[in-house]
């Protein structure tokens, strides 16, 4: 939150500076002096103008309540070890008179307009400087309650997971594009009309643009084994840091970025946002969704179904949870999914009994 309140304000802020490089003249000027025509505004983009800084003020007051609220003083409090001169008090004295200065951009609007980008440019700044600082205690409380060995272990088998999604996306993707040039092409024998495979292609390419991608990880682990156990428990967490993976389609021009390779992709992004841009030559780009092929992403959703091939009779998880009732919940959990996947698609499945293999 504090970084999308940081980034409207600094694109009201540049949105303002360019506005105010021919300011407006308003009635309500104290000066004598008549502004040339030429950097007149008409009414209407006065009024947005006005619009732009109530706007601002709307978002100043939204990160200050934050930085005045709970989550922050006990940020403080936790980190006063390291700043035993600068403790919360200090903070919000310094703070206070720099970014209540609503009233003083009101004012230059009247009396000194020529000044109101470089205020505004002040302000953003100013409140940058105070959510840096918070974010910089946030992160000592962080590393402070952070089991790093943990942490490496959820990267791993985030990683891959990541890599399998990744590489069974890419070979499905080039499958369904390749039908768009499969012309006097032997096809695989469930699509031997090449329309017939082209229009299939192309109900997927929508389905996938409009409700998301659905990805289905099966296992066979026992939870009555503890290796087996431990590795069941890390699949589920690596799924849940998979939800927060993105898929995006950018087109590339000339030599591939892989050798022989039509479709390459890159990473960027946090554990909580990660982006995956898959580059992707222009024949085969041009078959996308216009959705996909304007910068919209693909939301990834994982469900897992597991089914032990040990007997799991008499063994029991944890708090009197049987295993085979931790098993059916994972099994229960991901149907819902399903489920709810099939409800955004427009579709409906009615509670029937699935025997997993």
């Amino acid at each position: 939150d504090c970084n999308s309140n940081r980034n409207s304000i600094a694109s009201f802020s540049s949105i303002c500076s360019s506005h105010c490089s021919s300011y407006v003249h308003s009635d309500d000027l104290d000066s004598g002096d008549e502004m040339p025509s030429s950097v007149w505004l008409s009414h209407e983009k006065q009024k947005k103008l006005h619009s732009f800084l109530e706007h601002l003020f709307s978002q100043v007051d939204s990160i200050t309540s934050m930085l005045r609220g709970v989550g922050v003083a006990r940020a403080f409090e936790q980190t006063k070890c390291f700043t035993p001169a600068r403790g919360l008090q200090e903070f919000q004295q310094e703070m206070e008179p720099r970014v209540n200065c609503a009233k003083k951009l009101r004012l230059h609007i009247k009396q000194d307009p020529w000044n109101l980008p470089n205020s505004v440019q002040a302000l953003t700044q100013t409140i940058s400087k105070y959510v840096e600082e918070v974010k910089t205690r946030l992160l000592l409380v962080l590393l402070q309650y952070t089991d790093s060995e943990i942490q490496l272990r959820r990267d791993m088998v985030f990683c891959q997971s990541l890599v399998a999604a990744v590489c069974a996306f890419s070979e499905h993707l080039l499958a369904v594009l390749n039908q768009f040039h499969s012309v006097g092409v032997e096809l695989d024998q469930d699509f031997p009309d090449p329309q017939e495979a082209q229009e299939t292609s192309r109900r997927w390419l929508g389905q996938i643009a409009s409700a998301g991608l659905l990805f289905h990880f099966q296992s066979l682990l026992s939870p009555n084994l503890t290796d087996e156990q431990a590795m069941l428990e890390d699949t589920q967490v690596a799924l849940i840091d998979l939800e927060k993976v993105t898929f995006y389609f950018q087109q590339f021009e000339g030599e591939p970025m892989v050798a022989n390779m039509p479709i390459s992709y890159q990473v960027e992004g946090t554990r909580q946002a990660l982006k995956v841009c898959f580059y992707l030559e222009s024949y085969y780009f041009a078959h996308l969704p216009f959705r996909l092929k304007n910068g919209g992403g693909v939301k990834i959703y994982p469900v897992l179904f597991t089914q032990a091939l040990e007997s799991m009779e008499g063994y029991y998880y944890r708090d009197n949870v049987s295993v085979e009732e931790y098993q059916a919940q994972i099994n229960a959990a991901s149907l819902d999914k399903v489920k709810q996947y099939n409800k955004r698609l427009g579709y409906s499945i009615t509670d029937t009994h699935i025997d997993i293999a």
